[in-house]
């Protein structure tokens, strides 16, 4: 699963101008049921920290550390913030 999700996104980001992306990828978001919209915020709260915490001479190179450090930085913004599973 995880090859499809790296392909899909790839695809899409390598395709697509970023702004023309973003409406494709919240487009896709607000056709899912309700349910899986909080999953996949839930999902994407867990990824950020995660992806923040990863340590640096094993992922990264000069290109994406400011990703990763962003990442770490909007995790902890929303680390309080409350999804409910209805």
């Amino acid at each position: 699963m995880a090859f499809e999700f790296e392909t899909a996104l790839h695809n899409l980001m390598s395709h697509t101008p970023e702004h023309e992306a973003t409406t494709v990828i919240v487009s896709a978001i607000t056709k899912m049921h309700r349910t899986s919209q909080q999953a996949f915020f839930r999902s994407l709260r867990a990824a950020l920290k995660a992806y923040g915490e990863l340590p640096e001479p094993v992922y990264f190179d000069l290109r994406n550390i400011a990703s990763r450090d962003f990442a770490g930085k909007m995790a902890e913004s929303v680390k309080e913030d409350y999804l409910p599973f209805i």
